[in-house]
């Protein structure tokens, strides 16, 4: 079976062609032309325009506004209310707190620097007076028993080594019981007789001149029987100046 295009030309197949094109895009701007303007007079079919009746209302009996009532008219005295609006409420700004005042911090001073002063010279203290020894002391003595006689004598020496008058010795015993010794004679002899029953325990001699202490104190202890105890105490001193 023979094709009708063969027998055409390529001529005529390009001008068939190219109508064909100008046809196409003819139609499409006539598409594009009625969807911007649907009035336009190249539409066969454009939309009722406002006010106008539409044969499908028209046989539907349904009448057509005028356009006049389309637009709604208001009364000739016709004044707007004001509607009240509520006032808002000014809501009070909150006071700021006081922002504390930094005190300003005392600058320190440094103390000034103090100078050395050389140490004085210090003096050795002076040599502690010494203290002279009692006029008297102690030289010698002797104790034994006795059954008859109880207490203290002996002799009292000068410094020349001469006895010495006029001195008398203080006894005393740990009970509190004391006495003086009779002053002593021209031959330096001093006696101190105590009560036989007192003659035990511990007692204490010391020379006694004008009035107070003249020697270191010196104890001596008695008791005992009369064949071998001690009962008699002889105690001799010396003045030293």
């Amino acid at each position: 079976m023979n094709n009708p295009f063969d027998r055409m030309s390529d001529r005529t197949l390009e001008v068939i062609t190219i109508i064909i094109l100008l046809l196409t895009v003819l139609t499409a701007m006539v598409y594009v032309a009625i969807g911007v303007n649907p009035y336009i007079f190249l539409n066969p079919f454009p939309p009722p325009r406002p006010g106008q009746t539409t044969a499908g209302q028209q046989s539907a009996g349904i009448a057509a506004l005028p356009a006049e009532t389309a637009t709604p008219t208001f009364p000739p005295t016709w004044t707007p209310t004001l509607t009240n609006t509520p006032t808002m409420t000014k809501t009070p700004t909150p006071t700021g707190t006081p922002t504390a005042t930094a005190t300003p911090t005392a600058t320190h001073t440094p103390p000034p620097t103090s100078t050395s002063l050389p140490p004085a010279t210090r003096r050795p203290p002076p040599p502690p007076t010494p203290t002279p020894p009692p006029p008297f002391e102690f030289v010698q003595l002797l104790v034994g028993p006795n059954c008859q006689w109880a207490g203290f004598h002996g002799i009292i020496w000068g410094a020349n080594d001469l006895p010495l008058s006029g001195v008398q010795v203080k006894v005393w015993n740990e009970e509190g019981w004391w006495t003086l010794s009779s002053a002593s004679d021209i031959n330096g002899i001093y006696q101190a007789p105590i009560p036989y029953d007192k003659a035990k325990g511990r007692w204490w001699l010391q020379v006694w001149a004008n009035n107070g202490p003249a020697s270191e104190p010196l104890g001596v202890d008695m008791g005992g029987g009369c064949i071998n105890g001690i009962q008699e105490v002889k105690m001799d001193w010396r003045r030293r100046y």
